[in-house]
């Protein structure tokens, strides 16, 4: 497992934001896909991981969707060959922002500072 990538974005604004990481890498042979993560900058042990993609393949792309925002999370890419190898990156971490606030949210806060309400 080499090349690793991780990015974050937040989709969504207000209380409805969401976050999502997107981890990408290569192996040097066709192998499977799936990410384990954890909350936290220095997990040791992930309580969740994605289903794992069998489609085997040595670029590979997980999205960890419908996340929590304002939270730091590690995340692990894990493949496997087809004799069963298992292969492991280097944890990495992923900061999922604060999100937005949503346009209804900025007007009423600017209406309220305006009137004084």
């Amino acid at each position: 497992v080499s090349e690793i990538v991780v990015e974050s974005s937040i989709r969504g604004s207000g209380s409805e934001a969401r976050g999502q990481i997107v981890v990408s890498w290569h192996t040097d042979e066709p192998s499977t896909s799936q990410v384990a993560y954890g909350e936290g900058s220095s997990v040791s042990v992930f309580n969740s991981k994605t289903a794992e993609d069998t489609r085997m393949t040595t670029e590979h792309i997980v999205i960890i969707s419908d996340l929590p925002t304002s939270r730091v999370f590690s995340v692990q890419p894990l493949s496997s060959d087809a004799a069963n190898n298992e292969g492991s990156g280097k944890p990495q971490t992923a900061i999922i922002g604060r999100a937005s606030d949503s346009a209804i949210t900025v007007v009423f806060n600017t209406l309220r500072q305006i009137f004084g309400l």
